[in-house]
């Protein structure tokens, strides 16, 4: 761009008045900013807070003074907004608005507490509408999606060979027993699988239903999360499993205007989504990579049903990049701006072009799965759409805060998500704290353009300024909730969002031609397919990098305010005291969350539920070991259960895996427990060698072979060896090396646990963990006598509790034991074990300890080690919550 001489000395001249006009006002550096914050913005965050106490008070007490809270911390935060977004405005927050901003918390927490516990009502009506846990129920709903196959879930666990179940989602009206003559009127929804033939079912078809009801029960592992109370999704009932077709039927649907309208808007967004999906799909088919479809359809459409879609989250996240996977403002912006330049181009007037961007935004919304940054989105671009309609223009802050008290008073419950704290603390950091920092690092932005070179530099300042403040604003919310922060964001934001940017638009323009030109389906998908690459190269480079993401143990919900307070005030803050002190704040956090001297002296034993399957955690400090991680029901065993347990039990590093041998439901959630921690080593028996050697095809090759990509070797032990690992000891009992047992049960590693010999003397009295895998009677024969002589303080029952005579002989003979069974539920419907201890028990001898995860959730036993003696100290359960369990002594 050339200027000639007179026109240089004019852009001088405008831009020497606009600096002497912003010389007359109050600075952003010495003041917050010069123009205050809408009333508006102050109550969207009174009722925030409102919502997110209302909503996760724990228990009566809580609630008894929840009020008071409430008005201490609203009066706190108008007095943070007060101190550094409004100090010295021209118009500073008055009397009336704070009393307004506390009435505004109020009336969120009354509301939040009104709509949980009416949540809660119904699901008690539920529970004592089918008594019991499996009752066979009649339903009455509306169908509200389309019919799909199993999820997926681990790697391995597909070689269960499980059959393809049809399933669909049920808004149900009436549910109760089959065989009562009533029914319980309720609102919500439920998952309808099908065992056999298709679903001919169409959305918003009224049918009946008549199967076997799963209730959805309370999280039984420590990180489980339950199903969100007063949220925008429907109240999650369970699952009805049907293994007859003709167990559904049609019914009359109702004739009413309302519901005829509604059931019009089901079927037309299902046709509307079907319809995308499939022109999306058209386009891509010429890609054979399943990694860049699966990242096209979630960036573009919001479909996450891909199989390598957890691998995309996983790298995505590592890298910094998650947000662009969650479709948001960002996606909209561009749609929206593409149809205001596609109106411009076609001489539409300027009113006018409001009201074809609130077209636009209609029909991509529609497409789109209805998630909260999707509608918060949505409703500040209509908001703003409507203002370019009418020649109004709105404050980006209010139009926010307006989607978020309009969210909030819908789904209240939405307060305590992630998504909703994510969405809305990055757009108002975008918002507000971004141009702060911009002028603190790199002054005054270049209004006027007086050159290419620094259009280019005022651009790349505003995008740096912009993605540090959404990193810092986002990272302790991403970490509480999460429990990993990505330290390259900032940079891998930088190089993605404008790779994003060209994707998004020209999938914008290119699939309505695609529906009008179908020939120009295939070189508009290559040209998508080539960006995507593109992208997927940005986010494995970016993943890749040593350290580039932390994985601590999540903060508390006190340590994570703290810290955004923090972040807040070293982003507004120009004073260099205020930046030392958000500092030292943040240190002293993170001091205050690594591991304690006394926390490296207690070792903890945690049996996860499971399902029919095992997962052992033995934690010292920060360091663990992993006994085993599969299971038969739990398709997610290894990708999502033991994940969120590593984390919630504040599981910083993962040293060792143990596979105890080559059942499928001890090592089915290996691969993904490996990739996430790529430090832990993995060992195994020879049985598990010599089955991948005898079968190329299986899931121990698979297991392999996996492990391989990820540059893990597995190392083979026997009786006698010894490994020492996150400071404890690990000695192998069972089997003889070279041994040959005619079922792979018995050739299970039995695995005696201690605490490391660095602190404490080479062999405790009692061990504190045995572990005994699948053995059955030729193995118990083998090592039986040997763990009763251990008699062990706490012990996973053989075989998940196979009721054989040989088990039963070994639990009576080890009073002192805690007996851990993992298993499901099948093997309590009858507890043949339990019968045959308590027939087996002679004279007047008590009945072995025996806890089951199917019935007692999680089992957690802390170890206390003082000098040579090893002390159980606490012992609990996790049956919705941690429990302590009463043990008798012995």
């Amino acid at each position: 761009m050339r200027r000639t001489t007179s026109e240089q000395r004019d852009i001088r001249a405008i831009a020497d008045a606009l600096h002497e006009r912003d010389a007359r006002e109050p600075s952003d550096l010495d003041s917050a900013t010069a123009r205050p914050l809408p009333g508006v913005v102050v109550l969207a965050f009174a009722l925030w807070i409102g919502c997110a106490i209302g909503t996760s008070r724990a228990d009566e007490a809580l609630r008894a003074s929840a009020w008071g809270l409430l008005a201490v911390a609203s009066v706190g935060v108008l007095a943070i907004l007060r101190h550094f977004a409004i100090r010295r405005a021209r118009r500073p927050v008055s009397t009336p608005l704070a009393l307004a901003a506390i009435a505004t918390a109020l009336l969120g927490a009354g509301w939040s507490i009104l709509r949980v516990e009416g949540d809660r009502l119904l699901v008690e009506r539920i529970a004592q509408a089918c008594d019991g846990e499996r009752t066979v129920v009649d339903l009455e709903g509306t169908v509200a999606s389309a019919p799909r196959g199993r999820a997926h879930g681990d790697r391995l666990h597909a070689f269960f060979r499980q059959p393809q179940l049809a399933s669909f989602e049920l808004d149900v009206d009436s549910i109760g027993p089959v065989d009562a003559a009533w029914r319980h009127a309720i609102a919500g929804r439920a998952i309808v699988r099908l065992r056999e033939g298709a679903v001919p079912w169409r959305v918003g078809d009224r049918v009946a239903v008549t199967g076997t009801f799963l209730p959805d029960r309370p999280a039984a592992n420590p990180g489980g999360r339950t199903a969100a109370l007063a949220t925008l999704a429907p109240i999650s009932l369970g699952m009805v499993d049907v293994p007859d077709p003709r167990l559904i039927g049609a019914m009359p649907p109702d004739a009413g205007p309302r519901a005829r309208a509604m059931r019009a808007l089901q079927r037309l967004r299902a046709d509307w989504q079907q319809h995308t999906r499939a022109l999306l799909d058209r386009m891509l088919a010429g890609d054979s990579r399943a990694a860049s479809r699966d990242l096209l359809r979630a960036l573009l459409l919001g479909d996450r049903r891909g199989e390598s879609y957890a691998d995309l989250r996983e790298d995505f996240a590592a890298a910094g990049l998650a947000h662009f996977l969650a479709i948001s403002g960002f996606n909209l912006a561009v749609v929206a701006g593409v149809a205001a330049l596609a109106a411009r181009a076609i001489g539409v007037r300027p009113r006018r072009r409001g009201l074809v961007v609130i077209a636009a935004i209609a029909l991509y919304l529609v497409a789109l799965p209805a998630q909260l940054p999707v509608l918060r989105a949505g409703l500040s671009a209509t908001l703003l759409a409507l203002g370019l309609a009418f020649a109004r223009r709105w404050d980006g802050r209010a139009a926010t805060a307006v989607a978020a008290i309009v969210l909030l008073a819908i789904a209240p419950g939405e307060a305590t998500r992630p998504g909703f704290q994510l969405s809305f603390a990055a757009v108002f950091s975008l918002q507000e704290l971004a141009p702060r920092l911009r002028r603190r690092w790199f002054g005054e932005p270049d209004r006027l353009g007086a050159s290419t070179r620094s259009i280019l530099a005022s651009r790349g300042a505003d995008a740096i300024a912009a993605c540090v403040a959404a990193w810092a604003v986002s990272t302790p919310i991403a970490l509480h909730h999460f429990g990993m922060a990505a330290l390259l964001g900032v940079p891998a934001t930088l190089l993605a969002t404008p790779i994003v940017a060209a994707t998004v638009s020209f999938a914008a323009l290119a699939m309505p031609l695609g529906a009008i030109v179908p020939g120009t389906a295939a070189a508009s998908g290559f040209i998508i397919s080539s960006l995507g690459s593109v992208l997927l190269a940005i986010a494995d480079s970016i993943a890749a990098v040593p350290h580039g993401s932390w994985r601590p143990a999540p903060p508390g919900p006190a340590a994570t305010l703290l810290v955004l307070l923090a972040v807040f005030a070293w982003l507004v803050a120009a004073r260099r005291h205020a930046s030392l002190f958000a500092c030292a704040l943040v240190g002293a956090i993170l001091a205050v969350g690594m591991p304690s001297a006394a926390q490296a002296r207690s070792i903890e034993t945690t049996f996860l539920a499971v399902g029919d399957g095992t997962a052992i955690v033995v934690r010292r400090g920060a360091s663990a070991a992993l006994l085993d991680v599969g299971s038969v029901g739990d398709r997610h065993a290894g990708g999502t259960t033991v994940i969120r347990a590593l984390e919630a039990l504040s599981v910083r590093r993962l040293d060792a895996v143990f596979t105890s041998h080559p059942n499928l439901d001890h090592y089915s959630g290996l691969v993904e427990v490996l990739a996430r921690h790529r430090e832990a080593r993995w060992f195994v028996g020879e049985a598990f060698i010599g089955a991948a050697r005898r079968s190329p095809d299986g899931p121990e090759s698979a297991a392999l072979r996996w492990a391989a990509r990820l540059g893990r070797v597995p190392c083979v032990v026997a009786a006698g060896d010894a490994i020492e690992s996150a400071g404890l000891v690990f000695r192998c009992l069972h089997p003889e090396a070279g041994a040959v047992f005619a079922s792979a049960n018995d050739a299970s590693l039995v695995l005696r646990v201690d605490a490391s010999n660095a602190l404490e003397p080479m062999r405790p009295p009692r061990p504190i963990l045995v572990s005994t895998g699948d053995l059955e009677a030729a193995g118990l024969a083998e090592a039986g006598d040997a763990i009763a002589a251990l008699e062990p303080s706490i012990a996973e029952v053989p075989h998940h509790g196979s009721a054989t005579p040989e088990t039963a002989r070994l639990l009576h003979a080890t009073p002192r034991t805690i007996w851990v069974q993992s298993t499901g539920r099948r093997r309590l419907e009858p507890d043949s074990l339990g019968m045959m201890l308590t027939r087996t028990a002679e004279g007047d001898a008590p009945t072995p300890i025996r806890l089951i995860t199917a019935r007692d959730g999680a089992i957690s036993a802390r170890f206390d080690l003082d000098g040579g003696e090893v002390r159980l100290a606490v012992l609990e359960r996790h049956a919705g919550r941690w429990r302590t369990v009463s043990v008798p002594a012995r």
